[in-house]
């Protein structure tokens, strides 16, 4: 691992000392930027031509988004598009902040309202996501907090609520009725912005031996711990005071699944990227101490921007399941981390960067065959949303056919989704 990001990983165990220190590192930046390119102040976008971006957000004020990069938020007719309403708060939403669960009828360009969340943060919403099905209908999952306890919801668009499972949920194999998940409220408090703020007197940090990683029955709603801590900690010092999980993702056809094993050693945050059955069984790490994001290429090959001990530096690798074998994609052109995923086709790698020194978040896609990557878009992020507890990141997701990106974005002073209309560029 680098020396800076050493350094960014022990700073961010004390939350409140990061955020002044990195509040004024950017204003420093921004302003010796300011100095030197005098010409592109003001300037909010900067999209490459022939790509267009369409608003279908400019009639209000609300903070609109969709979450994470690892769901798309295009229905499998691509009709209807996602997207969540929230107050605008300057902190961590709570168990207490409403948020509004909505879509857009893309071929009438309406906005529908069908159902309110207690369960969401900034970084990945309340998980919504589409439960593609042979009758293709407009069916989709989201996580939510009724009496007392966090709960999934089963939505169809149009009927309503079709089920409630008493158990949030992360990943989803619809195929077989099945989900997976993990310790939300734990996880908002050992990584803030990506659980669930119930309070601190909800906090749940389960004994090791009962905590893990969850299986859902979505069809009769039982809950079942598959791995537990105890189990991912094997091995290690026992004088490791806290560990969790975070990102799960089934493969394609849900026949094994990826997470991180996360733990604090001596204030450093350490990462394991680790493979397992969907059963909880033939579990193999692949990466032992710097990962940051990751996405499944097909069944067996996973992308991920981590460290390798082949190299100093973190970059995007392309890992064999369950092998050491391992391969550097995009060296010299994908410089820098972000959150990558690949085109329905398999022929384009997309991803995002965190804000430069100017505040600009880029947009990426990489042509594989050609190892060339390509600009499309620079994205303007004001100095309090690059900072918890309202951090606001791209997190672009292909549309079905692979010639759409939606992101979210905050480059008009509040949070936006976007789409990007790629034919003209891929054609």
């Amino acid at each position: 691992m680098a020396l800076k990001d050493k350094f960014q990983e022990y700073f961010e165990s004390y939350p409140a000392l990061y955020r002044l220190l990195a509040r004024g590192y950017f204003m420093k930046d921004q302003f010796v930027y300011g100095l030197k390119n005098s010409g592109s102040i003001g300037k909010k976008v900067v999209k490459i031509d022939p790509v267009d971006i369409i608003d279908h957000f400019k009639a209000d004020k609300k903070n609109y988004f969709f979450g994470y990069y690892d769901k798309s938020p295009w229905s499998s007719s691509e009709r209807y598009l996602l997207f969540l309403s929230t107050p605008r708060i300057g902190k961590h939403p709570t168990v207490k902040d409403e948020a509004g669960i909505g879509y857009i009828d893309l071929k009438h360009n309406r906005k529908h309202e069908v159902g309110k969340t207690r369960a969401w943060n900034w970084q990945q919403g309340c998980m919504l996501k589409w439960l593609d099905n042979e009758e293709d209908e407009p069916i989709f999952i989201h996580n939510d907090f009724r009496s007392g306890r966090f709960v999934c919801v089963i939505r169809h668009i149009k009927k309503g609520e079709m089920k409630v499972v008493p158990f949030p949920f992360y990943d989803v194999d619809w195929k077989n009725r099945r989900a997976l998940s993990l310790n939300f409220e734990k996880l908002h408090h050992l990584r803030p912005g990506y659980g669930y703020h119930a309070g601190k007197e909800r906090t749940k940090f389960r004994n090791k031996e009962v905590d893990g990683i969850y299986e859902l029955d979505l069809l009769n709603e039982g809950v079942e711990l598959l791995v537990s801590l105890s189990d991912l900690a094997e091995g290690l010092d026992e004088k490791v005071k806290h560990h969790w999980v975070n990102h799960i993702e089934f493969n394609p056809s849900g026949s094994r699944v990826v997470f991180f094993h996360r733990y604090l050693s001596k204030g450093v945050r350490r990462t394991r990227m680790m493979t397992m059955n969907p059963d909880g069984s033939d579990i193999y790490c692949l990466v032992d101490g710097s990962s940051s994001h990751f996405t499944w290429k097909n069944d067996d090959k996973i992308l991920a921007y981590a460290g390798h001990p082949s190299d100093e530096s973190n970059h995007y690798y392309l890992f064999k399941d369950r092998s050491d074998k391992v391969e550097t994609v995009g060296k010299g052109v994908l410089c820098e981390d972000g959150h990558p995923s690949f085109s329905p086709d398999g022929d384009w790698l997309l991803t995002d960067t965190y804000p430069d020194k100017g505040g600009r978040k880029k947009l990426i896609l990489y042509d594989i065959d050609k190892d060339e990557s390509h600009i499309i878009g620079k994205f303007y992020t004001p100095i309090k949303y690059r900072l918890d507890p309202l951090k606001s990141d791209l997190h672009p997701r292909w549309n079905r056919r692979g010639e759409k990106i939606c992101i979210d974005s905050v480059h008009e002073g509040r949070r936006k989704m976007y789409i990007i209309d790629l034919k003209d560029f891929l054609s």
